[in-house]
């Protein structure tokens, strides 16, 4: 079954932004949150709820997302021989990203 998914390539080139993504965001919200006192829960709650940050997470979470995404596929890939059960782990994979995705866009939007 040909699936015609990227090549090995651009997955690991798409794994790497991801993961300088994933740093840029974090230290941008490490002296973010690093300028606001996180002991005052109203003003963490205030840095939640801006929009700005809101997109900023939800952009982290899905990078979060597909960087896992993409190395737990090559994991299985490279150790799991049989067709089915790969697939079957693959789709398993899959949906996890989705309902995680899924939750994070629902969580955020409720904050």
């Amino acid at each position: 079954m040909n699936l015609n998914l990227p090549s090995e390539k651009v997955l690991w080139i798409l794994q790497r932004a991801s993961a300088v993504l994933n740093l840029a965001i974090i230290v941008y919200i490490f002296f973010s949150l690093n300028v606001s006192n996180l002991l005052d829960h109203s003003l963490t709650q205030l840095w939640l709820e801006q929009n700005f940050n809101k997109l900023i997470l939800f952009i982290l979470f899905f990078s979060l997302g597909l960087h896992a995404s993409l190395g737990i596929s090559v994991i299985i890939h490279d150790y799991i021989h049989e067709n089915k059960i790969k697939n079957i782990v693959l789709l398993g994979k899959n949906l996890f990203i989705i309902l995680f995705w899924s939750f994070v866009g629902i969580s955020l939007y409720f904050i």
